[in-house]
């Protein structure tokens, strides 16, 4: 029975020290094909160590979507500022990682000027953002990830670690390359309220819980105290969308204003700043002209 339980072990050991060579392995091979911000929604394969940068975007997808087609070097030569973008989107990261993805940021001994928050009101209420478990599919295994990953305070965090080591070994990352096309052309040409309500729908799941709102503030909350801890100055925005305001949109405005008034951090309601159809490719995420559109006449004052 002793040498069963012995050969048990060996071969356990032999079979772990494997993975952690294929996962490190795989990393390797992903991140020497030198990925840029725009060519890639993950955050680890950019960020790297003891780098400055003029401005932070964080948020879902209207978030990254300044860097994505892109529109990352449009905006850095319209605002003339470093840009780094830790928004994640594709429905696969929520409110907390998206501030473990800034802690991890300074971990490196990153540092960043201004953070812009683009808070996008289903947001603070989805249901299904903060438990996804596919959030770190595309980020590199690190020891340093895991290891803070491991003492970070969220939802769902071991079905998310499982998921995030076996992704390793997945074919979709070993053929991760960097890719970008060169503008998204598609626009709208009017709304249709039967695809925007069952957006709202699918964004709203429990409708305006009052409870997963205010868990949501919560963590904005320490982040914002975080950001003054770094001397980062954070900016919230509400960014905008074809229809204007999404559902929750008051409550969502009431607790930036508090948070400005509390912190004095900047806070800009651009949520019905952009409404002509040209400028976006479906109802709530600006194409490129429109990302261009907005640069120039609302984040170029902000930032300036």
């Amino acid at each position: 029975m002793k040498k069963y339980l012995v050969q048990v072990f060996v071969f356990s050991v032999i079979l772990i020290v494997a993975f952690v060579l294929i996962i490190i392995s795989s990393t390797l091979i992903v991140k020497s094909r030198g990925f840029k911000n725009y060519e890639t929604d993950s955050n680890t394969l950019i960020i790297s160590e003891n780098k400055k940068y003029d401005i932070m975007f964080s948020g879902i997808s209207h978030a990254r979507n300044f860097s994505r087609y892109k529109n990352h070097l449009r905006l850095e030569t319209i605002l003339k500022k470093s840009i780094i973008n830790i928004g994640q989107g594709s429905n696969m990261c929520g409110i907390s990682e998206q501030y473990f993805y800034l802690k991890y940021f300074y971990s490196k001994n990153n540092t960043v000027d201004k953070l812009i928050y683009v808070l996008t009101p289903p947001l603070m209420y989805s249901e299904t953002l903060p438990v996804v478990s596919t959030t770190f599919r595309k980020e590199a295994f690190e020891v340093s990830f895991l290891h803070q990953y491991l003492l970070f305070d969220t939802e769902n965090k071991w079905q998310r670690i499982f998921n995030y080591l076996r992704s390793k070994m997945h074919p979709a990352w070993l053929f991760h390359y960097p890719k970008s096309k060169a503008e998204m052309t598609m626009h709208m040409t009017q709304m249709d309220s039967l695809i925007y309500n069952d957006g709202f729908r699918a964004a709203y799941t429990k409708g305006i819980n009052p409870e997963r709102f205010q868990k949501s503030s919560k963590v904005i909350e320490e982040e914002i105290n975080f950001s003054i801890e770094n001397n980062i100055k954070f900016i919230i925005i509400i960014p905008p969308a074809l229809f204007g305001r999404w559902p929750g949109h008051q409550n969502v405005a009431l607790f930036a204003q508090k948070m400005k008034e509390k912190y004095q951090i900047d806070y800009y309601d651009l949520s019905e700043s952009v409404l002509d159809p040209k400028y976006y490719y479906d109802h709530h995420h600006l194409n490129t002209k429109g990302v261009v559109f907005f640069t120039e006449n609302y984040l170029k004052d902000i930032l300036n």
